[in-house]
């Protein structure tokens, strides 16, 4: 299994959906640590990959190492303002 990590915060909400596309397809599950929210977002809904984390204090950037990773074999850590190209993932964990 494979899964990516990133922390968020509500000045990142605009460009979320399209950072979180870009990946959904190419892995296994999303982690998306959403500091300074008190519900899910809806607009990550219908990504049946993602996990939506709100943790009870702000973690910031460290967000990314929050999450339960029980049974995944490969984690990448990703940033909430960059559209990943679709080839990212399978370049990244190349053998």
């Amino acid at each position: 299994m494979i899964a990516v990590n990133l922390a968020t915060y509500p000045p990142r909400r605009e460009n979320l959906r399209k950072v979180v596309a870009s990946l959904s397809r190419q892995v296994d599950l999303i982690n998306v640590v959403l500091n300074e929210y008190t519900a899910p977002l809806p607009e990550l809904a219908d990504f049946s990959n993602v996990r939506q984390i709100i943790p009870t204090v702000d973690t910031k950037d460290t967000g990314k190492f929050y999450p339960d990773l029980d049974g995944v074999e490969i984690v990448l850590l990703a940033d909430d303002d960059i559209v990943y190209p679709k080839d990212y993932v399978a370049l990244s964990v190349k053998r």
